[in-house]
């Protein structure tokens, strides 16, 4: 098992904005709901994820499904707003294959499928999930 560093970049910010009255942001910062619990429960609303594939067969049809991993959300870094320092922690499998996204600057992202083998992080094109199973 090998853990992975995605920084998410805005997204405090960004879910900050949403909201429209400071009372309503004053509540859920003494409720500690703001930095704690906000994307644990969401993982798919972020710019950042990780989620491992998971190939179905129905017939003879092969067909990619995503299962979203719950992240390990780090503020330790984070600046005043959280729109940046703020790091998601993933801990992949052995012999799984995922596909990552992670935020390299505003405006655009990494994307990209790997494969963890003896705890190594191996990057393959999307072309290769299928080849990848039918070797394990």
């Amino acid at each position: 098992m090998i853990q992975i560093k995605i920084e998410r970049i805005g997204d405090d910010e960004r879910w900050i904005s949403t909201y429209k009255t400071k009372n309503e942001l004053i509540k859920m910062y003494n409720d500690k709901r703001i930095r704690d619990t906000r994307y644990i429960n969401n993982p798919g609303k972020s710019r950042a994820w990780c989620a491992k594939i998971i190939i179905a067969k129905i017939g003879e049809t092969e067909i990619i499904k995503r299962e979203f991993i719950k992240p390990n959300i780090s503020y330790l870094e984070a600046n005043s707003k959280g729109s940046r320092g703020v790091f998601a922690f993933y801990n992949l499998e052995n012999n799984f294959i995922y596909e990552v996204c992670s935020p390299l600057n505003w405006k655009h992202d990494d994307h990209f499928f790997c494969k963890v083998i003896d705890n190594n992080l191996i990057v393959i094109n999307k072309g290769d999930i299928f080849k990848c199973q039918e070797l394990e």
